[in-house]
């Protein structure tokens, strides 16, 4: 995906996600979400549905604990803006989380791009691209899922 910066590098992310998706609820949360920091996706899988649809691209810092993040969204104290953690618990019953397992990434801006990226690539419903960080090193990101 293209960042609107010219004459920068391009940069390609290897990575791979969780080796499942796992419901969205404390004991999925609890069990499976990564300790650390890195990047997580809500998916959501309406009844009868094939496949699901991510409705947010997440990125918690290092030192940060996805886990913890996702416990704040389930209990509705925190870890989203006050409205998307609304939108967040109109479909906490369809809800399912996954979360980058590995990635070459170096630091946290590799984080952030990477974060970026995967908004970039699938739009989810509860991003917002223009105010999407990115560092500002690349003219382009892309993300190869190696899993």
């Amino acid at each position: 995906m293209q960042t609107g910066l010219a004459g920068k590098p391009a940069r390609t992310f290897h990575i791979r996600f969780t080796e499942r998706i796992y419901r969205l609820h404390l004991g999925g949360v609890m069990n499976h979400a990564p300790r650390g920091g890195g990047v997580y996706e809500l998916v959501e899988f309406p009844p009868q549905a094939a496949d699901g649809t991510v409705l947010y691209v997440g990125h918690v810092p290092q030192g940060g604990s996805i886990a913890e993040h996702l416990q704040a969204v389930l209990e509705g104290r925190g870890g989203l803006p006050e409205d998307k953690l609304r939108k967040v618990h109109e479909r906490l019953a369809d809800l399912y989380f996954d979360a980058v397992a590995e990635a070459d990434c170096a630091g946290e801006d590799d984080w952030k791009d990477l974060a970026w990226a995967l908004a970039a690539a699938k739009k989810p419903a509860l991003n917002d691209l223009e105010s999407q960080p990115h560092s500002g090193r690349y003219g382009e990101i892309t993300v190869q899922d190696l899993g």
